[in-house]
């Protein structure tokens, strides 16, 4: 996800992939093979046969990759709302910059007063130079007053793994998303109020800003 608004959605990197049909044949998808199977498999449905390969493009990055991670107070929240709806607005397409809305973990760089609180996340990603991320996330890394902020590169194979402990294996975990044109001003008074008191640690809203590449491909 941190990829896709610089180089598209996962299924739009998808060079060609081996299918068994219902009837047992085997068959390569591609724009040049099987194209309406092709076309299908990205994104038409399921039921089309089972995939046994896929081959992807690759894209040059890293290894390491500029972040910033800020967590600030959920008193402030309709300030962080419109700040987050203005940077993402006009962020590059190699920036990914995400917000959420959690409950402070148990963590021991966290203060002890803010554990177990309501917050709102600014958590940004730059897939490009780590010196054009430092400029481009550097907004981010100004903005308010976070009690706790990380503005540094990392190893992309890290990164990846780093929201693992917040979502650890077997809690059957249920989701739920809607598609959005742009952050109005009712939906920042709305979810400031409802996830003002979060029920529960593993319970959290996120927003994910598409556009970019994901937005550059035939309908």
């Amino acid at each position: 996800c941190y990829l896709s608004r610089k180089h598209g959605l996962t299924l739009d990197n998808l060079v060609s992939a081996d299918v068994v049909l219902a009837d047992g044949s085997l068959v390569e998808a591609s724009e040049s093979s099987e194209p309406d199977l092709f076309w299908a498999l990205r994104g038409g449905g399921g039921n089309f046969g089972v995939v046994t390969s896929f081959v992807y493009k690759a894209h040059p990055l890293g290894p390491e990759v500029m972040t910033c991670l800020c967590y600030y107070d959920f008193e402030n929240a309709g300030d962080v709302f419109r700040f987050y709806r203005e940077y993402a607005d006009s962020a590059p397409d190699e920036l990914a910059a995400y917000m959420f809305a959690a409950k402070v973990p148990p963590a021991p760089h966290f203060p002890e007063e803010y554990v177990g609180r309501p917050c709102l996340i600014i958590h940004s990603c730059y897939a490009g130079s780590v010196e054009g991320g430092r400029e481009a996330l550097k907004p981010i890394a100004d903005f308010g007053d976070p009690f706790f902020k990380a503005y540094a590169p990392m190893k992309f194979t890290e990164l990846q793994e780093a929201f693992n402990p917040g979502v650890p294996h077997g809690k059957r975990y249920y989701w739920k998303a809607v598609n959005l044109a742009k952050i109005e001003d009712g939906l920042v008074d709305v979810v400031s109020e409802y996830c003002s008191s979060i029920p529960g640690e593993y319970v959290l809203l996120g927003i994910e800003p598409l556009g970019g590449a994901i937005n550059r491909v035939e309908p």
